[in-house]
């Protein structure tokens, strides 16, 4: 998370590719909400220090995040990995992070044990 929390909740479903004939794929979902007790807002909100947060004129909202991937065959030695995390804002989804990573084990089984 990106603030200081004091209570958070998360929900997430992977569900296996079996269904669009995909079975070495799998697909993610989560949500997360965070937040702070209302005893923590009025300590920062008297000048108290947290690890993160402390300046006493900050906006306590909760904090929401949802993150998504997809880890897919390539090849039979390839795989790929998509992951995305949005914070949902009032006016907007944000694109927190987003990577793409592939890995590809090139070494064959069918030269073991030959010169």
């Amino acid at each position: 998370m990106f603030t200081d929390v004091n209570h958070t909740g998360s929900v997430g479903v992977s569900v296996k590719g079996e269904a669009w004939h995909r079975p070495d794929d799998t697909i993610g979902v989560a949500a997360v909400i965070s937040g702070i007790s209302h005893d923590n807002q009025l300590y920062l909100a008297a000048g108290g220090l947290g690890i993160l947060d402390g300046d006493g004129a900050l906006n306590y909202a909760k904090e929401k995040v949802l993150e998504a991937y997809y880890d897919g065959k390539l090849a039979s030695t390839c795989t790929a990995h998509w992951t995305t995390s949005l914070l949902p804002t009032p006016r907007s989804i944000v694109l927190v992070a987003q990577s793409l990573f592939s890995e590809c084990d090139c070494t064959s089984s069918s030269s073991a044990g030959k010169p």
